[in-house]
């Protein structure tokens, strides 16, 4: 049940792993909900609290009712759900050359990984009772059952690999599944199935309705009087509360956080900096059959997808200029789940390129729990390198739509961190290759 807190928490955890701040501590507490227990090196078990420091070599513990969100010092996070023990084995950051080393145990339970600065330079491994996980700056969930049975689901990134028994399944493929039974070798990697992640969602979600009155803006206000009062100054990652407070994201610091500048010259380069731009008009588009202007119209998501699988170049892309002018955030969504990567790719740079900010949020937000649509927008939004854009819409997702709803909802758990992933993935592929990448977990054709 992890409290449905606003996740300006998650950004107070972000700005203190760049506070620099030399400590032996190695993240923060972020969320938490019921009462997760952390064993330090201490060996004085603690329960967690938002804001206590995480040891290396801590073993947290879950029970029945709980559930934690921890952010490392390089940006990684770690959700873990219910019945769950997770020991961080070894955690060093060089935050000067943006190196480290990251090793954890999972015995059992669930769990979420987002990588940080680690993963995207070294492989950041996870030890289960039946294989060893490697992950190179991935996004992934993990379910270990009580027989020591594993599911590992990659979800973005650059490649992972699973080890059991002398045999080690390699890929890069985003969107595959591999499963360990205990003494067995690793399966071969498979696309994950569609709905093949609603359990593994769920186990991060509150089980049953909220509890009675505005339990989520007490616990909001309890954590403004903690960094109000400065005791957090004095005992966790010496970041000065008020400053970590005033610094929860404006726009001005998410652009620091999240925006650098292009090779090209400028936060965009050159024209804005917006994806898909070109200069001048360019040819004139065919028009869009009636049929599909109809489905358009009438939301009809598996029409359009057709429609675009079969249509020449110049046809796809006036098809998808249609469905952008639509400004129908949930047919974009279904119309991207229900596409090839290679035309969701496309979609989500003419979405981007709209330069619509409120569209691209509800894109977002629409898409929820489906990793594969957030993370092409949020790729093509990061290779925009429109600095404007991309504060825009990350804030709105991190921010203003849990604040909004008053919750942190199971589609922004899964939603914001993959936005965020993806965006910075985008940004760097903008600055070395200007290409590209995105994936479809629910699709058998492969990706790019």
């Amino acid at each position: 049940m992890i409290r449905k807190l606003p996740l300006s928490l998650l950004a107070v955890a972000a700005l203190i792993s760049l506070a620099g701040a030399a400590s032996a501590k190695v993240g923060v507490a972020s969320a938490v909900e019921g009462a997760p227990r952390g064993l330090p090196p201490a060996g004085v078990e603690r329960v967690l609290r938002v804001g206590i420091d995480m040891d290396a070599d801590e073993k947290v513990t879950t029970g029945n009712d709980d559930r934690a969100h921890l952010v490392f010092l390089d940006g990684s996070s770690v959700s873990i759900g219910p019945n769950s023990v997770l020991v961080i084995d070894k955690f060093v950051f060089d935050a000067d050359h943006k190196t480290g080393d990251m090793a954890l145990t999972m015995s059992r339970g669930t769990m979420r990984f987002v990588g940080g600065v680690i993963s995207k330079t070294s492989e950041v491994t996870v030890k289960t009772p039946s294989a060893i996980l490697g992950i190179r700056g991935g996004i992934f969930t993990l379910i270990v059952s009580a027989t020591g049975q594993v599911q590992f689901n990659f979800l973005f990134g650059i490649s992972y690999s699973v080890a059991s028994q002398g045999v080690t399944r390699t890929s890069s493929q985003p969107g595959t599944r591999v499963t360990v039974a205990p003494g067995a070798a690793p399966s071969t990697p498979a696309l994950i199935p569609s709905g093949g992640l609603t359990a593994g969602v769920a186990s991060f979600q509150r089980r049953g309705p909220p509890a009675a009155g505005a339990g989520g803006q007490r616990t909001g206000i309890l954590v403004r009087l903690a960094l109000a009062d400065g005791r957090l100054g004095r005992s966790n990652s010496g970041l000065n509360p008020i400053a970590a407070r005033a610094g929860t994201p404006t726009a001005q610091q998410m652009a620091i956080l999240l925006s650098t500048p292009r090779r090209d010259g400028g936060p965009g380069g050159p024209g804005g900096g917006q994806l898909g731009q070109r200069g001048g008009a360019g040819p004139a588009l065919p028009p869009v059959p009636r049929a599909v202007a109809e489905a358009i119209a009438s939301g009809d998501s598996a029409a359009v997808a057709a429609a675009l699988a079969s249509a020449s170049p110049a046809l796809a892309a006036a098809i998808t200029a249609a469905l952008v002018s639509s400004n129908n955030a949930t047919l974009v969504a279904a119309t991207l789940a229900a596409s090839s990567p290679t035309v969701a790719a496309s979609i989500a740079t003419a979405v981007v390129a709209s330069n619509n900010a409120a569209l691209i949020t509800s894109v977002v937000v629409a898409a929820g729990t489906n990793a594969a649509v957030v993370s092409a927008v949020g790729t093509a939004l990061g290779n925009s390198g429109n600095a404007a854009l991309i504060t825009a819409v990350t804030a709105s997702v991190t921010v203003a739509a849990p604040a909004a709803a008053g919750v942190m909802t199971a589609a922004v758990i899964v939603a914001a961190p993959t936005l965020l992933a993806a965006v910075v993935f985008g940004q760097n592929q903008a600055r070395n290759t200007n290409t590209v990448v995105v994936f479809n977990p629910n699709q058998s054709g492969s990706s790019n």
